[in-house]
């Protein structure tokens, strides 16, 4: 893969250091925007996560991840320099090449956090809430106490944590019903309609998978 063609002015990229760093954020993964593209470097935003901007210096190593349909890219990088004008840019350059480490729109991330489901009902919203099961960036499903029927359109607040709630469109494909508890199992596809908030499950998936490998736990 040729990143230099690849990548897009604007894409978001996903940042971790390579070795442990006091600048880095609880161990968690920072986003930055690609800037530029000059002299086989890429010039990026400062990193952000959770709101609070970080810096990077010189010479630092970082691994760098972006996100496609056909899955996961990651790339080793050094800080070349700091560029301090309206907006602080950093000048990387890259460090060896491309590879690929998953196909995303396979794994299905086991995850229990609040949702609100939205349906659409001639004049009216129906706002209904529950409990996600888990969640890819094609879809999710979750436990509800109220019925939908199979092939309806519905939007979906989901709320990734504390700060971050998305909301992505999708068409019901599957309800079940469990007798012990009395919940429906819903299964919803996500529409092709939002690739920022499909980035941003890809990228929410990703950290979590990056942290659960951390602790042994997949």
């Amino acid at each position: 893969m040729n990143i230099f063609s690849e990548l897009k002015i604007g894409d978001k990229l996903s940042i971790e250091f390579c070795k442990k760093d006091a600048n880095q954020a609880e161990n968690n993964m920072l986003n930055a925007q690609l800037i530029d593209i000059n002299d086989n470097c890429l010039c990026i935003s400062s990193p952000i996560y959770r709101g609070k901007r970080y810096s990077l210096y010189e010479g630092q190593k970082i691994t760098m991840f972006f996100y496609r349909k056909k899955g996961v890219y990651q790339f080793d990088a050094t800080v070349v320099k700091k560029i301090e004008s309206n907006i602080v840019t950093f000048v990387l350059k890259l460090l060896g090449d491309v590879q690929k480490i998953q196909r995303r729109n396979y794994y299905r991330l086991p995850i229990v956090t609040d949702a609100i489901l939205k349906k659409h009902e001639n004049d009216k919203i129906l706002e209904f809430e529950c409990v996600t099961k888990d969640l890819s960036g094609g879809g999710v499903k979750v436990a509800c106490k109220n019925e939908v029927e199979k092939s309806d359109d519905i939007t979906i607040d989901i709320y990734l944590d504390e700060d971050q709630v998305i909301t992505m469109d999708g068409e019901v494909i599957r309800i079940t019903k469990d007798s012990d508890n009395n919940l429906y199992e819903i299964g919803i596809k996500f529409k092709e309609t939002n690739e920022t908030g499909t980035d941003r499950i890809f990228s929410f998936i990703f950290e979590k998978q990056r942290l659960m490998r951390k602790k042994g736990l997949i």
